[in-house]
């Protein structure tokens, strides 16, 4: 497996709040498929915290 398609993996597993241990294949590149996975759980942390945020008052009018 390319490295790209290893960080591909771990992008969408972090994205996905899946954990980071999982049984992988020798054909895994783990470096890329960890910089995946802290990558893909940085964008569903913006995504969540963006989403909490969005449609609410300012506070100073509650």
């Amino acid at each position: 497996m390319t490295c790209s398609k290893s960080y591909a993996l771990g992008r969408w597993r972090g994205a996905m709040n899946k954990p980071r241990p999982v049984a992988l294949a020798d054909t895994v590149c783990r470096a890329s498929y960890e910089e995946g996975h802290d990558a893909g759980r940085a964008e569903r942390m913006e995504r969540d915290a963006a989403r909490r945020s969005k449609g609410r008052a300012p506070s100073w009018t509650r």
